[in-house]
């Protein structure tokens, strides 16, 4: 089973040594600081060192028997320390991640505060690759028709051994919270953020943390992929027509989850989005329309979640997805819809993974609605909620974070997220209405 194990990092001291289980969805519950995102981006960071090494393997670099130990893992402790500073800031910690077909990465900080990354059982697995890796480099100057076709028959071999050896196929996406300035800064941010990347290795890394940020690396991907998103549907000028031009290619093609999604994306935005020459904008009720950058936040923080979600449930492609905050800025129906959204997407493809990060009880609460609605799987409960969105409870984990520990929360008799979770804040809440009652009415 897909797993992460966290000894004393950061925020997660974890005594009991809890693990993450890492399934079709899982969601992190916590107060602000918890470590839910730290928790977030050490799943991303072990889900990518499989995009590391297939980089790696097929970019120009020769990689040869003697040094590749050594250069897989300066590209893994390079990949950390961008993503979570340098490991001499950091007290000793130890983290495990269990893929899904059992392969095993450790990594562990000493108290001198050197990083130790374990996975030289994976070595022979990757002779393999090594021998590729150098044909490639023999046709980098290809030009003719049959070499380039040998060079791309290289490149497939190479990712498909390295994607066998991590039991994954998934394109991975990280969406941190304040999509909405991300929207509508978009072009001003992607240049500020082509600048830090262009430049942060000029800095040594014990002055890295005073220019850059451990987000950077998740920010400059998540700009790229706004911008990707903004040019991809500019082609077809709305969802429906996105769809419509996929169908053309495609007649074959099953858009019945797609149009699930689609309606609740109406939903969502309260309107209709069009992309043309003049940019995005929002066609509201009153046939007002309102450009994406002036919209509200609530529309800017869920449009990109919107076209992902639409996108890959069209498609179908296999995804992992970190969602820090999907309920930022939205009323409690639209939240709703926004998570029944995602369980289709989770549903979607066997191997699709969504970890979402949230302070929300109430996305909790819909979530155990989902999981009843799975545990019954009748007519009665098809007709209150989808059955593209019902979320079975072997394929779902959630977690509270309390004091730097790791609480699992569902209750297995019920199967369903653990009530003591709705209850103590409204206990607390109630209580206190109580005693001000008391004192308007002694």
């Amino acid at each position: 089973m897909e797993q992460l194990l966290i000894k004393n990092f950061k925020a997660i001291v974890n005594q009991k040594a809890v693990p993450i289980k890492i399934k079709r969805m899982t969601v992190l519950m916590g107060e602000q600081a918890s470590g839910k995102s730290t928790i977030g981006k050490l799943v991303y960071f072990f889900k990518t060192i499989r995009e590391e090494i297939t980089l790696l393997f097929t970019s120009d670099f020769l990689v040869v028997e003697s040094n590749f130990k050594l250069v897989i893992q300066g590209q893994i402790h390079s990949r950390f320390t961008k993503l979570f500073g340098s490991s001499r800031r950091l007290t000793s910690f130890e983290i495990t991640y269990t893929y899904a077909n059992g392969e095993v990465i450790a990594i562990r900080n000493s108290e001198a505060g050197s990083l130790e990354i374990d996975f030289a059982h994976w070595l022979p697995k990757l002779q393999k690759v090594v021998a590729l890796n150098k044909e490639l480099k023999r046709l980098e100057n290809a030009f003719s028709e049959l070499e380039r076709k040998e060079r791309e028959r290289f490149i497939n071999a190479i990712a498909k051994i390295v994607n066998t050896l991590f039991g994954s196929t998934q394109l991975n996406l990280y969406l941190p919270a304040s999509r909405n300035a991300v929207v509508s800064l978009g072009n001003h941010l992607l240049e500020i953020y082509a600048k830090l990347d262009s430049n942060q290795f000029a800095y040594n890394e014990a002055e890295a943390h005073r220019y850059t940020s451990e987000n950077d690396i998740i920010l400059l991907k998540f700009i790229q992929y706004n911008r990707f998103l903004r040019n991809k549907f500019q082609q077809s000028g709305n969802f429906a027509g996105f769809m419509q031009d996929e169908l053309d290619l495609n007649p074959t093609l099953d858009t019945t989850d797609a149009q699930k999604i689609l309606n609740k994306i109406q939903k969502i935005l309260k309107g209709n989005y069009i992309n043309d020459q003049e940019g995005e904008k929002l066609v509201l009720g009153n046939n007002q329309s309102i450009f994406l950058q002036n919209a509200s936040s609530g529309q800017q923080e869920s449009i990109r979640t919107l076209q992902d979600i639409f996108i890959n449930v069209l498609y179908g492609d296999p995804v992992f997805r970190v969602i820090e905050e999907p309920e930022s800025h939205l009323f409690a129906s639209a939240q709703k819809e926004l998570i029944e959204a995602l369980a289709i997407l989770a549903n979607k493809n066997p191997e699709n993974q969504l970890l979402i990060t949230t302070h929300s009880t109430f996305i909790l609460r819909v979530l155990d609605n989902l999981l009843k609605a799975a545990e019954l799987d009748n007519t009665a409960a098809e007709q209150l909620i989808d059955r593209s969105a019902w979320v079975k409870f072997e394929d779902f984990s959630a977690y509270n974070l309390v004091n730097g520990e790791i609480i699992d929360a569902l209750n297995d008799e019920f199967k369903g997220v653990d009530a003591v979770l709705f209850d103590d804040v409204s206990s607390q809440i109630s209580n206190e209405f109580d005693e001000l009652l008391t004192i308007q009415y002694p």
